[in-house]
């Protein structure tokens, strides 16, 4: 840094004529004006000691100027879209492109002249207009202009009272005042801007740097003692001849503005007037050989538009979807269409296309199901068959009554599937496909039974009876009927909950065997309750808890040990075969549970351990019913 000047470049004596220089912002050395934007207009130091503002900031010049290239974009846009392509006409009319051009180029004009008029005037300025006491100077700033008045004459920093509204006047030696609003207690701000100024004036005295730094915007040209060079520079750029946009008064930026656009919007009107005209032999050439482009041609309308809808048609005969358009359209065209569309669906083998003409009754409707019928009998599958039935009508009987029900059961038998042979009964419950169905269901579900190991006599013929009962009525449901007896409460209190399900449990485990001796889909097991046919084969089971003494556990509690009582009775109505055993469960011979111990509920505990004692009870009727059913039916 340079050495520090005397004392007298800082402060003149008092005696002296107030001294005001007249700077401007962007002449200044940049690390003043930063100084200055960021004490006035951040907020930052230096901190003036008393401020007054007139009005908000400077208007942004880089807004107008983002306006005026948002404009010209537009603009060019406009022409781009507009006569740009000589294949596709204006989306808005001559007249509307022309007053958007005028429009645009209006806009453009008057923001570009704005921005270089703000930019003259307010070139780097983003703090208000208004006036701020320092604790060195007085300094009055609108725009670019800058006022610099010294405190070394001030006399004074006193409290006025101007219209019934507190003031706080700076009065220097010659009389000059200036007046800033007081914040609240007027006399102690004047207290205060006077210290500070007092303070000013030993901080210059002393030359301290650091604290100047503090307190002086215009610390730069004061070390530097550069306010001649300032001067200069400042009224070098006063001087200057104003510029154009200056110098044209705010009507005439409107007038110019509008002029350039009104000049635009004929130029454009002409042009786009001129381009229509281009635009549709352009079009029309350009769509030739394009489908495409030339259903755009004839949708947008124009003087070639017949000979773009016959070569339209000829582009698109081979398509059936155009040609359904066409069709629809009727006329000669439609007329043609039709022929050329079945033509085709013979050719290729359409079913599809073909069973559409049938469905919808067209004049080759009766050629198309004869065609079709032949198709699909060749791929002889279900899948063509059914797909006859769906759109066919002069051989639905002929596939209905023979041809269908003659494959599904071929596939049905070389499958061997219950599913399939119940499929084709329930379709065709009385066609004599059916009744091999029938036959062969029954005979494979015999099998699978028989698979399962040798059967004594006496539940071989009852199978072969019940068989013979669903066969008669056509219904593979048997009956199962269980009931469960009870026996005293009070020593059952324990197990209540458990048996509570007992008979759901037994209900549950017969279901499961009678479907794992038969085939998958062959047996349905009913309730009682549900079932309503009294014909149908009836199994009734009665389980029948029994008390057989007492299980004591380590800790000392006591319950009622259970057996199971069984009897089994299964009848086929119309017949004298039946199956009938019955078995008893062992009891449980000691009470050896492991259940999570709760130390904090014994009873809950104690709970865990009969509730799994009772489980392991149920068990072993479950346990009796799988291997008494195996051996004995």
């Amino acid at each position: 840094m340079p050495p520090m000047p005397a004392a007298s470049a800082y402060r003149t004596n008092a005696a002296e004529k107030r001294l005001t220089r007249s700077l401007v912002f962007d002449q200044l050395p940049m690390a003043v004006q930063d100084r200055l934007t960021r004490s006035l207009a951040e907020g930052g130091a230096p901190r003036p000691l008393l401020s007054v503002v007139r009005g908000t900031r400077p208007p942004s010049a880089r807004r107008w100027a983002y306006v005026a290239v948002a404009a010209l974009c537009a603009d060019l846009a406009a022409w781009v879209i507009g006569y740009g392509d000589r294949l596709n006409e204006p989306v808005l009319s001559p007249a509307g492109l022309s007053l958007l051009h005028a429009v645009a180029l209006s806009v453009g004009v008057f923001a570009a002249l704005r921005a270089a008029r703000i930019r003259r005037r307010y070139l780097g300025i983003s703090y208000p207009t208004g006036r701020h006491l320092f604790d060195l100077d007085l300094v009055e700033v609108d725009g670019r202009e800058i006022r610099v008045t010294a405190l070394d004459t001030l006399k004074s920093v006193e409290p006025r009272d101007v219209a019934g509204s507190p003031k706080i006047a700076v009065v220097f030696e010659d009389g000059h005042e200036v007046l800033f609003d007081a914040g609240g207690d007027a006399e102690a701000e004047c207290v205060g801007a006077q210290k500070a100024i007092d303070e000013g004036r030993h901080i210059a005295r002393d030359r301290n740097l650091e604290r100047l730094d503090r307190v002086d915007p215009f610390l730069e040209l004061r070390i530097g003692d550069d306010w001649q060079a300032a001067d200069a520079a400042s009224t070098g750029a006063k001087g200057g001849a104003l510029s154009f946009a200056e110098r044209l008064p705010s009507w005439g930026v409107v007038a110019a503005a509008l002029a350039a656009g009104a000049l635009l919007g004929a130029v454009t009107l002409w042009a786009g007037q001129r381009h229509l005209g281009a635009v549709d032999d352009a079009r029309f050439e350009a769509a030739r050989g394009n489908d495409a482009l030339l259903e755009k041609y004839v949708a947008r309308g124009g003087k070639h538009v017949a000979a773009a809808e016959d070569e339209l048609f000829e582009l698109r005969k081979d398509n059936d979807g155009h040609l359904a358009k066409y069709i629809e359209l009727g006329g000669e065209r439609g007329e043609i269409a039709a022929r050329i569309r079945f033509e085709r669906q013979l050719r290729l083998e359409d079913d599809i296309g073909l069973g559409k003409q049938v469905t919808e009754g067209t004049k080759y409707a009766d050629q198309a199901d004869e065609a079709l019928f032949k198709i699909l009998q060749q791929r002889g599958t279900v899948g063509a068959f059914e797909q006859y039935l769906e759109s066919g009508k002069k051989h639905v009987a002929e596939v209905n009554d023979t041809l269908l029900p003659d494959l599904l059961l071929a596939e049905a038998l070389k499958k061997q599937q219950i599913k399939l042979l119940k499929d084709l009964i329930k379709r065709y419950p009385r066609s004599r496909q059916a009744e091999k169905a029938r036959d062969k269901m029954y005979d494979v579900a015999l099998k699978h039974y028989m698979s399962r190991g040798q059967p004594a006599p006496p539940a071989l013929r009852f199978i072969n009876a019940m068989l013979a009962s669903m066969r008669s009525r056509d219904d593979t449901a048997i009956v199962l009927h269980v009931t469960t007896a009870k026996v005293s409460r009070a020593k059952l209190r324990a197990a209540e909950q458990i048996l509570s399900g007992l008979g759901k449990g037994v209900y549950g485990v017969f279901e499961w065997w009678f479907k794992e001796a038969f085939p998958a889909d062959f047996l349905e097991v009913a309730s009682s309750e549900a079932s309503g046919d009294e014909r149908r084969p009836r199994v009734a089971v009665t389980v029948a808890p029994q008390v057989s003494g007492e299980l004591v556990s380590e800790d000392g509690d006591v319950i009622t040990n259970l057996v199971f009582r069984m009897t089994f009775h299964a009848t086929v109505p119309g017949s004298q075969e039946q199956v009938g055993w019955s078995a008893t469960t062992k009891a449980i011979d000691q009470m050896i549970v492991q259940v999570t111990e709760d130390p904090y509920d014994p009873d809950k505990t104690r709970k865990r351990s009969q509730d799994e004692a009772y489980r392991r009870m149920l068990d072993s009727l479950d346990t009796v019913i799988r291997v008494e059913m195996s051996r004995r039916l």
